[in-house]
């Protein structure tokens, strides 16, 4: 993964502006009961999907080399004892043993990687998977309806006696890509009118092609690429025009199953 840590001082922040329930209930759908079965979260970050993961039944490995986003997501799982014996949290993915894991996700990720370190998580997930078993991607996809977004607060939450605002944007950044984008996120810490504190990052990524991905995957040793536009069902599905993607493809079953290049 990047070697640039992601959080830089934010992790604390967002974790007060989860992701809407919509959307981690449609993870979950997709995976279906876990029964006693292991996933890893390969980039776990806050771990909301990692322990909606483990409330459906699965054995959860939580892969977050971000210290901040680590330690954020320790003190969630604290507040829920019941998930502790559930959830591992771990710095990287490299000691778990070959082909032990009943699906893998990669959870908004893919597209803050540059190519070689994409084929590096995209290996290191078919190693981690039995055969048969799946890779879950979730990313934004290139598409002709993403539009810049100006600077505005899209949330506030209380803060002891104050409040948080979430502001953000978005912009081409055409510095580093021809397809490259910039999101940029501030927290401002308020009580009345004052302004405490402010905290803001700024990360370029690069939205992926489905024709790419598939290729991506074949190399990795992995089959079957799959993508669903909007995966969270909130605009038809159109692969060719949706903006976020959610993306499913395996490690091939059988010695006759193979990933053509």
């Amino acid at each position: 993964m990047a070697t640039e840590p992601y959080s830089q001082g934010v992790a604390a922040y967002a974790a007060l502006f989860p992701r809407p329930e919509h959307e981690l209930a449609a993870l979950c759908a997709a995976f279906g009961p876990g029964e006693g079965r292991c996933v890893v979260d390969l980039g776990a970050g806050l771990g909301v999907s990692a322990l909606g993961l483990a409330r459906a039944g699965w054995q959860v490995q939580a892969v977050e080399p971000d210290a901040e986003m680590a330690a954020s997501l320790g003190t969630r799982l604290a507040l829920e004892p019941a998930l502790q014996a559930q959830v591992a949290l771990l710095a990287d993915s490299t000691r778990l043993p070959d082909a032990q894991a009943d699906a893998v996700l990669c959870q908004s990720v893919l597209h803050l990687l540059p190519p070689a370190e994409q084929h590096a998580l995209l290996t290191e997930a078919a190693r981690l998977l039995r055969p048969g078993a799946p890779l879950w991607i979730e990313a934004p996809f290139a598409s002709p309806l993403r539009e810049p977004i100006p600077w505005g607060c899209v949330g506030t939450r209380a803060l002891g006696l104050g409040r948080v605002e979430h502001h953000r944007c978005m912009e081409p950044d055409r510095d580093s890509g021809p397809e490259a984008w910039a999101t940029a996120w501030r927290f401002e810490v308020w009580q009345g009118g004052r302004l405490l504190h402010e905290v803001a990052r700024r990360y370029r990524w690069t939205p992926l092609h489905t024709q790419a991905l598939a290729r991506a995957t074949r190399a990795a040793g992995l089959s079957g690429l799959t993508v669903w536009a909007d995966w969270a069902a909130r605009t038809p599905f159109d692969p060719a025009l949706a903006t976020y993607g959610f993306a499913r493809c395996q490690r091939p079953s059988l010695p006759t199953e193979r990933t053509n290049p």
